[in-house]
């Protein structure tokens, strides 16, 4: 991805700031502190990918690139007010990469202030990459996007709170009803949806795999005793839980994994784009909604939608 964003001739400056090992929705570590939301720095900057949002939202940086496992390109992207992507696995190839097979939750992609510009960035790092075994093959074009859009044939299904799961800010829902509902006037479809799977079981199959992964990323730094102690808490936590997942519980449920994603393209098929609503922040570590405390964000300010 380096590579090919120097290719097209761009220039890196360094590196934006994160939490420790990218774990966290929060950017804040012991050695750079704390990045602070770009148009009030009261309120968190998201993370992982805090600091390149905050330098886009900025002006420091006209693009920037990062990686999304749980929402760290999108998360922050919608804290500050610009727009990050996470591309399909195997879009945007990584390498050099220690493990290449199993760690397939994460992947590289863009983040910009505007549409286009994460468009041209994805349109240069996407491509097959023989080093990368699991890379897609073919290029991805951005060409598309200069085609006039059709909204007679955009389908738009409405997630809304998911039915009470995410809990809101009073305010927050009937905006976005109302940008919505400007979109139906416009010939759009839209509808209210509702997901076709159990969210409940799909966190914590996704924890369950998550914890797995990170237990085995940092197993170096946790055989080390001098390292061990510099792990911050949460990593430590997150450590110690991956170790107490068994075989079973990372592969006994393949039937529940494979019925989610055959329900959740049953989804797409009645709507092209599900819409999630934004939540704003609280301060640096924790925030609250109404009278519901929030040690971090549960949902990603995105567009959910496939992008092969």
């Amino acid at each position: 991805m380096v590579q090919r964003m120097k290719a097209a001739g761009g220039i890196l400056i360094g590196k934006t700031n994160t939490p420790e090992f990218g774990l966290g929705f929060h950017t804040c570590n012991r050695v750079f502190g704390s990045t602070r939301n770009a148009f009030d720095p009261r309120f968190t900057a998201g993370g992982s990918s805090g600091g390149a949002a905050v330098a886009l939202a900025l002006r420091m940086l006209p693009v920037a690139d990062g990686s999304d496992m749980m929402g760290s390109l999108r998360n922050p992207a919608g804290f500050n007010n610009v727009f990050g992507l996470r591309p399909s696995l195997g879009r945007v190839p990584a390498w050099p990469k220690p493990e290449v097979w199993v760690s397939q939750l994460g992947t590289e992609g863009p983040i910009g202030r505007t549409v286009q510009d994460v468009a041209h960035l994805l349109a240069i790092q996407a491509g097959h990459d023989g080093r990368a075994p699991l890379a897609i093959v073919g290029r991805w074009s951005h060409m598309g996007l200069n085609i006039p859009l059709d909204l007679r044939q955009v389908r738009i299904g409405w997630l809304g709170d998911l039915e009470g799961y995410l809990a809101m800010e009073p305010g927050i829902l009937p905006v976005c009803s109302a940008a919505l509902q400007h979109l139906a006037e416009d010939v759009c479809t839209v509808k209210p949806t509702q997901a076709a799977f159990t969210l409940a079981e799909v966190w914590q199959t996704w924890l369950r795999w998550r914890r797995w992964l990170v237990a085995a990323n940092l197993r170096e730094f946790r055989d080390d005793p001098l390292q061990r102690v510099e792990l911050k808490a949460s990593a430590q936590c997150e450590a110690e839980q991956g170790e107490m997942v068994s075989a079973r519980d990372v592969t006994g449920r393949p039937s529940h994994a494979a019925d989610t994603t055959s329900r959740y393209r049953v989804c797409f098929s009645a709507s092209t784009t599900w819409p999630c609503p934004p939540r704003r922040s609280g301060h640096l570590r924790r925030r609250w909604i109404g009278q519901c405390p929030l040690p971090g964000a549960t949902w990603t300010p995105t567009t959910a939608g496939w992008m092969s």
